[in-house]
């Protein structure tokens, strides 16, 4: 049958992380958590929250630092997901030497620093997420990401051209790079579209 192992402390999840097999679930709890090196590994990760809730006293789940994606062995983990998670840092998706597309990364009700997508991607979604950055693509293709309901702090840009990039009933503080393949629907965007973006109600 399925087992549940406990860890205790701040390198709680750094323990959880470099035990977990591929598609197990690792639950925060509330409080400050250090960063694991290099999230390789398909897993869901649960936290509490990126806030504190006042109104049932749970606190928030802390991650000191950003979250790197290396991959293992030349590849990426598929359908990473995370959620509620204030990530102090760069989410990175770093490139790997093969050029292996990267499926599935899914962040809901996060808050975290800008976002650097270096490797390819299919079906990246951020949902629900506090960005106080850029979405920066890198250079890279990434076919059907998706950011819904998030406030951005910063543009999205720098995705390659044969991207399909949409941002979905977003608030950006400005968006003067968009160069490319986005589609910006029902947001406010606190500045102008530029060339190669549309925007549509």
């Amino acid at each position: 049958g399925e087992s549940t192992t406990v860890y205790y402390g701040t390198d709680a999840l750094k323990q959880a992380l470099e035990d977990a097999e591929e598609g197990n679930i690792i639950t925060l709890s509330s409080g400050t958590f250090s960063a694991p090196s290099n999230f390789n590994k398909s897993v869901k990760i649960y936290g509490a929250g990126y806030e504190d809730d006042t109104l049932t006293g749970v606190a928030r789940t802390f991650l000191a630092g950003g979250l790197t994606m290396d991959g293992l062995d030349g590849q990426h983990p598929d359908y990473f997901y995370m959620e509620g998670v204030w990530i102090n840092g760069e989410v990175i998706i770093n490139k790997l030497a093969t050029d292996t597309l990267i499926h599935g990364t899914k962040f809901v009700k996060c808050r975290m620093g800008t976002i650097r997508m270096k490797n390819n991607s299919d079906a990246t979604i951020f949902r629900q997420c506090y960005i106080y950055g850029n979405i920066d693509g890198g250079g890279s293709i990434a076919t059907g990401f998706i950011a819904q309901n998030c406030y951005i702090t910063d543009r999205v840009y720098k995705f390659d051209t044969k991207s399909a990039v949409l941002v979905d009933h977003c608030v950006l503080s400005y968006d003067d790079y968009s160069h490319g393949p986005y589609l910006f629907k029902n947001s406010i965007i606190n500045n102008w579209l530029d060339l190669g973006a549309t925007a549509v109600n």
